[in-house]
């Protein structure tokens, strides 16, 4: 927010710029491995639950009345 004040007034400094520019690349790279992880364990979740269907699915087939 004082950057933003500073630039519309003119006074931010390029080493200002670049501090702020490199916060911001810090957050995006956090946000990115944010996202990385809560795919892979969205993934693992689903892969377990597949896996837990086909279980079940076997289990019923084994105590399925056979005709």
């Amino acid at each position: 927010a004082t950057l933003r004040l500073a630039e519309v007034s003119g006074k931010a400094t390029p080493k200002q710029k670049l501090e702020v520019l490199e916060e911001q690349e810090e957050l995006i790279e956090d946000e990115d491995e944010q996202e990385k992880k809560r795919q892979s364990r969205e993934a693992a979740e689903s892969k377990g639950k597949a896996e837990e269907d086909k279980s079940a699915s076997k289990d019923s087939d084994a105590t399925a009345p056979k005709h």
